[in-house]
């Protein structure tokens, strides 16, 4: 034990939101601690899904049975899982009532609730990435039935804030190479618990401030854009969005909304994805769907500019 000596980093010590978890320093390590648990041979995974899973799965030596999702987020392909298990992704957050439809119908499924950080356990496991709701440099949940995962070591977070640092007191832009720099660092984490820092971070979170904000911004953004979102969009009652999914077939709409510093990410980018995992379905889905932000950071002000901004350029 230590008393006195100065005063370190401010955390509150609440509570965390999900209960009966596994912390690890990443998702993708999260889901590759179940599959080797399971000793799951084969998996079902999504064409339109982060290549870094299919770089897990494939790191498990799984068969890889890939699918098609429509783009009302639903399977298109006959799935015929009998012993295999199947990945579902929680879309940006605002596809739980799909996947309790899912796992009624199919077992052995595994929810990627990586843009869905509020959702519960549906399914026999779920993975979860804190850093793309929260200020956090790394970690990753898993909800299941395994108990513990004492057998790994605790990892350390203290040097990858540089790029969450750099935000508070330069800006994005200049941040945003050193956020590149700890996306790459964290592809290339051996498998291990989540950090003292960053769970220490995780339990001194609003988490039901923050919850109201993203779906009250939603909403309001649903409301103002819905006539002209070629994808007709719902937030379910249980659900919390990541982002406002605004589909557009306007090609140069993300460019031209990040040349106004409103940053928009492309989910998954098609120039990113190797070429077994690349479809026409799946092509249309990561350019066509511009993610819109929609987190704690802003207000309806905020929101009322991205929907000025969007009719004047559409316009």
């Amino acid at each position: 034990m230590e008393i006195g000596g100065f005063i370190g980093l401010e955390c509150n010590g609440l509570s965390p939101y999900h209960e009966h978890y596994l912390s690890f320093n990443s998702c993708n390590n999260a889901l590759k601690y179940y599959l080797l648990k399971k000793k799951v041979k084969t998996i079902y995974l999504p064409y339109y899904t982060c290549p870094s899973v299919w770089n897990a799965v494939t790191d498990c030596g799984c068969r890889i049975i890939p699918y098609e999702v429509s783009d009302k987020f639903y399977p298109t392909d006959n799935l015929n899982p009998k012993s295999a298990y199947i990945v579902f992704n929680n879309y940006f957050g605002i596809c739980d009532e799909i996947i309790e439809e899912l796992t009624e119908k199919y077992n052995n499924v595994i929810v990627d609730n990586a843009q869905a950080f509020y959702s519960q356990l549906i399914g026999n496991a779920a993975i979860y990435s804190p850093r793309k709701f929260f200020g956090v440099p790394d970690g990753g949940l898993l909800i299941s039935d395994l108990k513990e995962n004492s057998d790994l070591p605790i990892s350390y977070s203290y040097t990858e804030f540089d790029h969450l640092l750099k935000r508070v007191d330069l800006s994005s832009d200049e941040a945003y190479p050193d956020y590149r720099k700890n996306e790459e660092l964290i592809g290339t984490f051996t498998m291990k618990k989540m950090s003292k820092l960053t769970e220490s971070m995780l339990n001194s979170i609003d988490y039901a401030n923050i919850k109201q904000r993203r779906i009250s911004n939603f909403n309001y953004l649903n409301k103002k854009l819905s006539s002209i979102n070629k994808e007709k969009v719902r937030l379910a009652k249980q659900s919390v969005p990541m982002v406002y999914p605004f589909y557009t077939e306007y090609s140069e709409l993300r460019k031209k909304l990040i040349s106004k510093k409103i940053y928009v990410a492309k989910y998954w980018a098609a120039d990113g994805l190797s070429k077994c995992m690349t479809t026409i379905q799946s092509t249309s889905l990561a350019n066509n769907i511009v993610p819109l932000p929609i987190d704690q950071r802003y207000s309806e002000k905020d929101m009322d500019y991205i929907v000025e901004v969007i009719g004047e350029l559409i316009n």
